[in-house]
């Protein structure tokens, strides 16, 4: 199985401490690619928008997800089970950039909520 990021040509790799920028090929872009028992965290540019992303089985057969702007980031979650008994792959649209709110702060890359403002975001499949 693998997955499309249409406009995406390179990803952040968020494992690697020195969050490295590399090319978003085919091979990375899927599950059989992680070892059996590793694991493998990309997310798009955070200035590339992403709003929709699918997964592709062998076969042909796909399932696509969309997401609201308030979304604007993404993350591909890769286990071939360093956590979960069967490989997995996780499609995370998200608010903020990237998994540690401290960075995505520091960054100025996720909205801060006001009391009686409601903040209101959607996912399709």
């Amino acid at each position: 199985t693998r997955v499309e990021l249409p406009g995406v040509s390179e990803v952040v790799d968020v494992l690697d401490p020195a969050l490295p920028t590399v090319p978003w090929t085919a091979d990375l872009a899927t599950i059989d690619s992680v070892e059996s028992g590793g694991c493998r965290k990309v997310y798009a540019p955070p200035t590339t928008p992403v709003s929709w992303a699918r997964l592709v089985r062998p076969g042909g057969r796909a399932l696509d997800r969309t997401w609201s702007a308030e979304c604007p980031y993404v993350g591909v979650w890769f286990d071939g089970t360093a956590y979960s008994a069967e490989p997995v792959i996780a499609i995370e649209p998200s608010t903020g950039y990237f998994d540690r709110l401290d960075r995505a702060v520091g960054a100025d890359r996720v909205p801060v909520l006001e009391p009686g403002i409601p903040f209101t975001w959607w996912v399709e499949l």
